[in-house]
């Protein structure tokens, strides 16, 4: 695993299971669902291990821990910057309504202000995404 350029040993605990049976009549494997279901839920609803290990990695090493800031400065750097190239495209192109909260908005999401037809325009005529 890399991080930051760096070679990082992290213990991953990764378990696979497969369970196949053929089952005799349809409320025996029914029955049998509902047991294994009952197992396996707890492991799906723990988190994995490794995640945390890389965190406590990241924090416990000062080297690590300031790139790891700058790395995350530069995403931040990033989003700001296509939030405002976005925002001066639309302005450019007279595009109607005021798309103001694109650049007021923080984080990784941003609010389009798009309705559904035009989320699936965008979809269908540009291959892009959007949660509608």
């Amino acid at each position: 695993m890399i991080i930051s350029g760096r070679s990082l040993t992290v213990d991953l605990v990764v378990n696979v299971y497969v369970f196949l049976e053929v089952f005799k009549s349809l409320d025996v494997a029914s029955r049998v669902e509902s047991q294994l279901k009952l197992v396996i839920r707890p492991m799906y609803s723990n988190p994995p291990v490794h995640g945390p290990s890389i965190v406590a990695t990241v924090l416990k090493d000062r080297d690590l821990y300031n790139e790891w800031t700058l790395e995350l400065k530069a995403m931040a750097d990033r989003i700001i910057s296509m939030r405002q190239q976005l925002f001066d495209a639309l302005r450019a192109r007279g595009t109607p309504g005021d798309w103001s909260h694109i650049i007021k908005q923080i984080g990784m999401f941003t609010f389009t202000g798009l309705n559904k037809e035009q989320v699936a325009f965008m979809t269908r005529e540009y291959h892009i995404y959007i949660t509608q």
